[in-house]
């Protein structure tokens, strides 16, 4: 006839074993023609059976509803829309999303940072008082330069989350030295930590000379990984890119 035609076996056999029957044979329909007018019909049929059978291998029906669900694939081919049905209520929710796919990873760590920028403020007057005591240059130097190394780190992670990026070293480094500083400064202020006066001493002395050489590497990370994309945009299109 010299047509093509299609069917699919896997429903077939799928079919057939939940009955406890061993066919020899898949049945071809006369109808089933594959041609340039019916090819979009099959391809929203395969994807269907496709979605169907990802559903009942995740859900883990038993048998009685597998056996269902296979009597009911017929009729869910052909009845149901492109995709499967809609949830009126969250359909919103997931075009925003589809829109904006980074907008989500940036909301969520918005809100982290400002939780952080609160746990910031309580956490001052002990780290305050901790430099006070121990540090040997300007209180409120220590702090800047602790402080401002936080809310750089801070400051980057929030717009790599924009882009869609979540870079773990970074995270580790925004809040790592100063929650170390602030258990050690609490235990030593309100549950006696006897660490000795001279490892504090060392702690808080050696604190702005490491805040500064990682503002200082963190910076130059990032000016690198700009100048080596530009490379990359200027090897591949050009000088006026």
């Amino acid at each position: 006839m010299k047509k093509l035609y299609w069917a699919n076996a896997s429903q077939q056999l799928r079919v057939a074993k939940a009955d406890g029957k061993a066919i020899r044979s898949i049945r071809v329909g006369e109808s089933d023609v594959l041609d340039d007018r019916t090819v979009d019909d099959f391809v929203r049929d395969v994807r269907r059976y496709i979605e169907i059978s990802d559903a009942r291998a995740r859900d883990g029906f038993k048998e009685a509803q597998r056996r269902f669900v296979l009597r009911a694939e017929g009729i869910a081919l052909k009845d149901a829309p492109i995709g499967g049905y809609p949830n009126r209520f969250f359909l919103p929710v997931a075009q925003w999303i589809e829109k904006h796919p980074t907008a989500l990873m940036w909301m969520i760590v918005a809100a982290l940072h400002l939780l952080g920028l609160g746990v910031l403020l309580i956490m001052w007057p002990i780290l305050w008082r901790f430099a006070e005591s121990y540090a040997a240059g300007e209180t409120w130097m220590w702090m800047a330069v602790l402080y401002g190394f936080t809310i750089l780190s801070s400051g980057l992670l929030l717009y790599e989350a924009r882009l869609g990026r979540n870079p773990i070293a970074l995270r580790v480094m925004a809040y790592g030295p100063i929650m170390s500083l602030y258990f050690v400064a609490l235990g030593s202020e309100k549950f006696g930590l006897h660490l000795g006066e001279g490892p504090l001493r060392g702690i808080a002395d050696s604190t702005p000379t490491l805040m500064k050489n990682l503002i200082f590497l963190t910076i130059a990370s990032y000016v690198g990984k700009e100048i080596v994309r530009r490379r990359r945009l200027k090897a591949a299109y050009g000088e006026r890119n």
